[in-house]
């Protein structure tokens, strides 16, 4: 429920949420990654669209298990329930994701 004010997070000198996210889907972790909280990437007792994100976001904005995020992609919104929370076990130049669904 809370809207984020793209112009004052950019004045933020860390990662922030005002930026554009490239997004992926996938049914897997990668080899380099790892559940910190949640039981697995996504659930099957919840209904609707799902996220898993990056413990790097936890960092830009207080969000947890549960909490929803509305994304704008083109100009659509779509409402994704937090289903896990996701950490990397090791430094790569490999690309990774803050937002999987």
């Amino acid at each position: 429920g809370e809207k984020i004010d793209r112009a004052r997070e950019r004045q933020k000198r860390r990662d922030n949420l005002g930026r554009m996210f490239n997004l992926t889907y996938r049914d897997h972790l990668l080899e380099d990654e790892k559940i910190i909280a949640g039981r697995t990437l996504f659930r099957n007792d919840w209904p609707g669209v799902q996220v898993s994100i990056m413990d790097d976001v936890t960092d830009m904005r207080n969000i947890d298990i549960g909490d929803t995020i509305t994304f704008q992609i083109q100009g659509v919104p779509l409402v994704a329930r937090v289903a896990s929370i996701r950490s990397r076990s090791r430094e790569s130049f490999s690309p990774f994701f803050y937002f999987v669904f």
